[in-house]
């Protein structure tokens, strides 16, 4: 069994020590704090650590590292967007960021690859059509942590209560979302939310995955 666990900033509490304790190891995905925090899980199993933003100290782990595991080629690394690797060079089978390691969300890695190698606001003004109407979009989301509209993990916590399912990563200029099903059922689809005239939240599927919204994409 492994444990994913990330954003301790040097607090490791009792009920998280429980949960982790039939683990055989523990994957923290930066944000650690206190580096006693990965003393203490290191008496429960092997740790694989990597540093987040707020661990200052560079000493303290790696920004980013590949483990393997039972074959299985794992990358980790705290935000998404600072993928320093070619996944598919590096023939990655699972990233793990701390979305993944707090909330349990599924990134497909074709996103993880695309957020690498674009600028936030590369794509303002594109067009994505949905159905008869046609989405003008503003930026994509990735780390801004002082304006949640466009860091990924931000403006996930601001609206998880209502649609804990999706991420959002990209608005438009008419307070759509596009976000990918990362929860439960469908994983990886791609929904465009908005409102509704009444001020409703409507979800709308747009694509099958992120390769084919890619596609829809038109400015190089």
């Amino acid at each position: 069994m492994i444990g994913l666990i990330s954003d301790t900033h040097g607090l490791l509490r009792e009920e998280v020590v429980y949960n982790l304790s039939n683990c055989n190891l523990i994957i923290h995905t930066g944000d650690i704090g206190k580096f006693e925090v990965i003393e203490n899980l290191e008496k429960i199993a092997k740790v694989e650590f990597i540093r987040g933003n707020c661990d200052k100290d560079k000493n303290i782990a790696k920004e980013d590292k590949i483990i393997d595991v039972y074959n299985i080629r794992i990358y980790l690394v705290h935000d998404i967007s600072k993928v320093s690797i070619d996944l598919k060079e590096e023939n990655i089978d699972i990233v793990v960021n701390k979305l993944r390691s707090e909330f349990g969300l599924n990134i497909p890695e074709e996103y993880v690859g695309f957020v690498k190698k674009i600028d936030m606001f590369q794509f303002s003004w594109d067009i994505v059509k949905v159905g008869n109407k046609e989405i003008e979009l503003n930026h994509f989301l990735g780390y801004d942590p002082e304006i949640s509209s466009r860091d990924l993990y931000e403006w996930y916590l601001f609206v998880s209560d209502e649609r804990e399912e999706y991420l959002t990563f990209a608005m438009g200029f008419g307070n759509e979302e596009i976000a990918i099903k990362a929860k439960g059922d469908n994983l990886g689809i791609i929904v465009l939310i908005s409102p509704d005239k009444d001020d409703k939240i409507v979800i709308q599927k747009l694509c099958n995955n992120f390769n084919e919204f890619e596609k829809k994409l038109t400015k190089e």
